[in-house]
């Protein structure tokens, strides 16, 4: 199944805070942005990803949403729904580095 077909049913900033907790990923400090500006810019939004600088959202940043994708496609995490409820499942089994 190609990368951008894999559902990520739950907020990023979700997942983002569950592999953050389960040491499957790090910090990434980032530097505030600076002038000129992308379009895609809002000084409104902080992403969660890059150490809550300014600029875009964890739920906009594409390159996150693509790391998720591809743990799923080697099957390091899973999403389960159990009634109403999504959960992120860890494969600490997964032969997939």
């Amino acid at each position: 199944m190609p990368l951008s077909k894999i559902d990520i049913s739950l907020s990023l900033e979700f997942v983002y805070q569950h592999l953050l907790s389960s040491g499957l990923i790090a910090l990434t400090p980032s530097n505030p942005m600076q002038p000129s500006f992308s379009r895609w810019y809002d000084p409104d939004q902080r992403c969660e990803y890059h150490s809550d600088v300014l600029g875009h959202s964890i739920e906009n940043y594409k390159n996150f949403k693509y790391q998720v994708r591809k743990m799923v496609s080697k099957g390091k995490i899973e999403f389960v729904r159990n009634g109403g409820t999504y959960h992120i499942i860890n494969s600490i089994f997964s032969n997939n580095q």
